[in-house]
């Protein structure tokens, strides 16, 4: 199953990131105080101040392990989405290895230029993306293509 979200368990419930093709957000999934139903949910997801989601605490059936049934809704999407939510006990990734970062012409702190002025080069640590949107446009008289760092890329012949 692919997985699109990490999170951390924090005081009122979870912190972390959904990462899919389209969009990479910071959500928190916070228990829902205000439950007036057993079919309400049991936590809310929000980005920011905006509520992009519900979530249902559930049982696996014929066990005692738990998850999340995760609702999502996105504008960008064509209709929300339902995906589980549960522990994991491997990494969500493999942290990138350390690599040598070259002297840079006019660096701005997300990149800068090499030394012979032909390239522009982006230095991003650890998970940080860079500043969206962000974009590579290929191009000549018969295609075009837009290559995104996060996103999807577009092509046209």
């Amino acid at each position: 199953m692919p997985v699109i979200g990490t999170f951390a368990a924090v005081k009122d419930g979870y912190a972390g990131t959904i990462r899919t093709l389209m969009r990479k957000a910071q959500v928190r999934i916070v228990a829902n105080d205000r439950k007036t139903s057993d079919d309400a949910p049991d936590f809310r997801i929000s980005l920011g101040s905006t509520e992009i989601g519900a979530a249902w605490r559930k049982t696996k059936s014929g066990t005692d392990q738990s998850y999340l049934r995760v609702r999502l809704d996105d504008p960008a999407w064509p209709q929300p989405f339902v995906a589980a939510a549960r522990a994991s006990s491997t990494p969500a990734h493999t942290p990138s290895p350390s690599v040598e970062v070259p002297e840079l012409l006019f660096d701005n702190g997300l990149g800068g230029f090499s030394s012979d002025g032909r390239e522009y080069v982006i230095v991003l640590n650890g998970d940080a993306d860079t500043p969206l949107p962000w974009v590579n446009v290929l191009s000549n008289e018969q295609f075009g293509s837009v290559v995104g760092a996060t996103g999807l890329p577009l092509t046209i012949s």
